[in-house]
């Protein structure tokens, strides 16, 4: 679960607003069953992230092996992972040159020259971590 906290600078009227932005965050927490990450604050332009928070679906990236020990790389963190039926999706924190496979190849989080995204999910051809 993603919580960002009240007196921060999401405006729950406008969570658009929040894509594509940097935020000061707690520790990933496991509490309640299920992994916590707090969003605390929102950074200036300026700050580099130092991970990204990517959601994934079965709908637009392929589906995913996820009782398979292959198809993340080890530092890409899951936040949360949910199948229902046939559907999937997973939220994840992740660094450059972090990948996920899925069933129409392997996606890996590359560095974006467009200010206003840091990062971009890109299908790669060569494969990675095998």
């Amino acid at each position: 679960m993603i919580r960002f906290n009240g007196v921060g600078d999401f405006n729950p009227h406008h969570p658009k607003r929040s894509l594509g932005r940097t935020f000061l965050t707690s520790n990933v927490d496991f509490l309640f069953g299920g992994n916590r990450l707090l969003l605390k604050r929102e950074m200036p332009d300026s700050y580099v992230a130092d991970w990204y928070l990517v959601v994934l679906s079965q709908e637009l990236h392929g589906r995913m092996e996820l009782d398979s020990d292959k198809w993340k790389s080890s530092t890409a963190r899951v936040i949360a992972a949910s199948q229902l039926r046939q559907v999937q999706e997973v939220m994840l924190l992740m660094k450059p040159g972090d990948w996920i496979r899925t069933l129409s190849g392997i996606w890996q989080l590359v560095p974006s020259s467009d200010a206003k995204f840091g990062a971009t999910l890109g299908l790669q051809e060569a494969k990675l971590g095998s």
